[in-house]
């Protein structure tokens, strides 16, 4: 039997566990991976990025609640995510080659890492 526990009252900036899907295509092209709810949270947290790898051909954007695509600049772009909001991501390239990691950071909760996926273009 499990059980859980939550503080009353108590703040929580620890979303429920994520898990973006990898992303694969070959340019000239574009793809996205599936929305991911964030659940579990009683604030407004703010989301980071990071790369590894190298993406020099790449334009690689995040889609929040289903609104237009905003460019990432990685180790820069950040997103504020309520409790129900929905996020995912796009990768555009003309040209293939460049293979990442995308890291996907709570930078409300000690910049800790909520999920890494990979994107390939060839």
């Amino acid at each position: 039997m499990m059980i859980a526990c939550a503080a009353q009252g108590g703040r929580d900036v620890t979303p429920d566990a994520v898990d973006w899907a990898d992303i694969f295509f070959t340019a000239p092209g574009a793809d996205t991976n599936a929305d991911q709810t964030i659940q579990g949270i009683s604030e407004p947290i703010t989301l980071g990025f990071s790369e590894s790898g190298g993406a020099p051909n790449t334009t690689f954007s995040y889609i929040k609640n289903s609104g237009s695509p905003v460019t990432i600049t990685f180790d820069s772009t950040t997103v504020s995510m309520s409790s129900g909001d929905t996020l995912h991501f796009g990768a555009a390239a003309g040209t293939g080659g460049d293979n990442f990691t995308v890291s996907v950071r709570n930078e409300t909760d000690g910049d800790t890492t909520l999920d890494t996926f990979n994107v390939s273009v060839s």
